[in-house]
């Protein structure tokens, strides 16, 4: 069975807990689910019956028709110790972590292409590959992952017996990275990535990416408009920007950050807002925490 291998660095704490509950752990797992909820996320122009339908039939379903995943993740990596790292820079809230700087590898496989009722291709070891590198480029792995925490980045590819170094150097390569899983859907308009997808859609795909400038303090900057936002809006920075508590809200504004052109730079990528009930959402608030970090 063909693979694909990525080695890959951590740029900022990722807080992944271990079985312990003292320590980080990266396990498969979490890995899969990062794949999972991006190629949601990139899926935005299918009805929730067919979003359901070709997730389960390449990540696995349950239920009474339940699938097995088609996809095969490994993880490795030298041991490390776990890092006591700030979990909201803001107010040193601290919590353990996958240090800065620690390399591991992920090796990807797939049991064999995957293609819709309608014979469309919907899943080869190039896509799945470009899926990875998207999760790199937009995403993150553990807590806080949605304000910059649990960031990576690429530094080697391997496959068909050969290695080579991993640059990420323009919008572009994320553009075109995010094409291979849903053709010619994004687009490049005013330094940023946009969608065609449907509003009316009601899960969280993406409806634009942006790539802000290198800041040595990111991750004070970000919690830190978080915190002040929070602070002046009250319960309409929760409709807008995600909430704990009252009806759970994940962040429809995602911060993550890319190693870009030898630096790190902040990436924000918007996700359609859901509420569960009819919630007016204050847009301009989204906009206002995102003007921070640009």
């Amino acid at each position: 069975m063909e693979t694909i291998k990525f080695e890959c660095e951590v740029i900022t704490p990722m807080f992944l807990g271990g079985a312990d509950g003292k320590s980080a752990e990266l396990r498969a797992p979490s890995i899969k689910g990062a794949l999972r909820f991006w190629w949601r996320a990139m899926n935005g122009h299918l009805p929730l019956k067919d979003l359901h339908e070709r997730e389960a039939e390449i990540f696995g379903g349950g239920g009474d028709k339940g699938k097995r995943s088609q996809v095969i993740v490994m993880v490795s990596g030298d041991e490390f110790t776990s890092a006591l790292s700030k979990l909201v820079p803001h107010r040193d809230t601290r919590g353990y972590a996958i240090p800065i700087g620690y390399k591991f590898n992920v090796e990807l496989a797939l049991l064999h292409p995957i293609f819709s009722k309608e014979n469309e291709l919907l899943m080869n070891l190039d896509i799945l590959k470009n899926l990875f590198k998207s999760v790199s480029f937009i995403g993150g792995l553990g807590k806080r992952s949605r304000r910059g925490m649990g960031a990576f980045r690429i530094v080697k590819i391997k496959e068909k017996g050969q290695e080579t170094l991993f640059k990420l150097e323009s919008l572009v390569e994320i553009q075109q990275a995010l094409n291979s899983i849903n053709k010619n859907t994004f687009s490049i308009q005013s330094e940023r990535i946009l969608t065609r997808f449907n509003n009316k859609n009601q899960f969280p795909f993406i409806k634009s990416v942006r790539v802000g400038i290198a800041d040595s303090n990111l991750l004070l900057k970000i919690s830190k408009a978080t915190h002040d936002l929070h602070e002046q809006y009250g319960r309409e920075y929760d409709n807008a920007m995600g909430k704990a508590r009252g009806g759970r809200l994940s962040s429809p504004v995602y911060v993550s950050l890319v190693y870009m052109n030898n630096t790190i730079k902040p990436i924000i990528s918007v996700l359609n807002t859901v509420h569960e009930h009819n919630t007016f959402v204050q847009y301009p608030i989204q906009e206002e925490f995102i003007g921070r970090l640009l």
